[in-house]
């Protein structure tokens, strides 16, 4: 796999992460997708289908080590995101934005 490639799934992890980040933060309980670009670029992909696939272009280590396993990171499933937790973070949204639900 290209480096660029992998890239792809590092990015797209870190936008996981920061969302997993905002939903265990108290003052912040989730993000909104229509304001925050990660969140947007999430949804986007989510939408035509590749989230997954794309997460999977980072899935070890460069010492081999797995990135993903069940449960870990939390938003993985073992074979997925975790839909339900995603569209809980967005739909939470409390960051005071014109989107908030």
């Amino acid at each position: 796999m290209s480096k660029r490639l992998r890239a792809y799934g590092m990015l797209v992890h870190h936008a996981l992460n920061e969302l997993a980040y905002a939903v265990e933060d108290q003052d912040v309980r989730g993000c909104c997708p229509e304001c925050c670009a990660s969140c947007e670029a999430l949804m986007i992909l989510d939408k035509e289908g590749v989230l997954d696939s794309v997460v999977s272009l980072w899935d070890t280590h460069e010492d081999g080590t797995a990135v993903l396993t069940p449960g870990n990171p939390s938003w993985w499933t073992g074979t997925q995101v975790d839909r339900d937790w995603l569209y809980a973070a967005w739909t939470k949204s409390t960051t005071g934005c014109a989107h908030s639900k």
